[in-house]
């Protein structure tokens, strides 16, 4: 039997308003270091909380920079999917793994039917993509491994992902997707 596998990466940009709150934290942050650093000179008590304010800074600073940057990955090895969440190069965590087979429901969302509703997964939507709007995402109504439950995933998969999930879909999934 032929080995079926593909591997995905999908880049999440970083939207305006993280960017902004990244720019107005390292702002402000300078200016209260300043501060504090110009008030322990005239207070000695203010040292250690300069010290401690800086060392609190830095540190922030250095986790809101290395944690912006989050990547999706979508593993398909012999009609399994495992979505992991890659956060800053560094960090790994799984959101989801099912069968192809259990994929109930799959299309681009651009294509979603007038009475698809996503109130019915409750709390087990997964946002797998950059953008939710973007023509490249597709919506999938599946079971989970882990947690049991019936979940709806939004993602962007390439076409060789696709390709390695084809074998696995339903029938009626196939022609949807593929046509013939």
């Amino acid at each position: 039997m032929m080995d079926n596998y593909s591997e995905q990466i999908v880049k999440k940009r970083i939207n305006p308003a993280k960017f902004t709150f990244l720019i107005l934290y390292f702002v402000f942050a300078f200016i209260f270091i300043l501060l504090t650093v110009y008030l322990s000179q005239f207070f000695d008590w203010m040292i250690p909380v300069a010290l401690l304010i800086i060392g609190f800074g830095c540190y922030g600073g250095w986790y809101l920079w290395s944690h912006k940057g989050i990547e999706y990955e979508y593993i398909v090895v012999q009609g399994e999917m495992t979505v992991d969440k890659i956060i800053g190069m560094k960090k790994r965590k799984r959101m989801l793994k099912f069968d192809v087979k259990s994929v109930d429901m799959l299309g681009k969302l651009s294509e979603k039917p007038a009475d698809f509703d996503e109130k019915q997964f409750k709390d087990c939507v997964y946002h797998a993509t950059d953008y939710t709007e973007s023509e490249n995402t597709y919506y999938a109504a599946l079971h989970d491994i882990y947690s049991k439950k019936h979940c709806l995933l939004y993602f962007a998969p390439n076409e060789k992902t696709l390709e390695t999930m084809k074998p696995f879909l339903k029938r009626e999934l196939k022609v949807k997707i593929f046509g013939k």
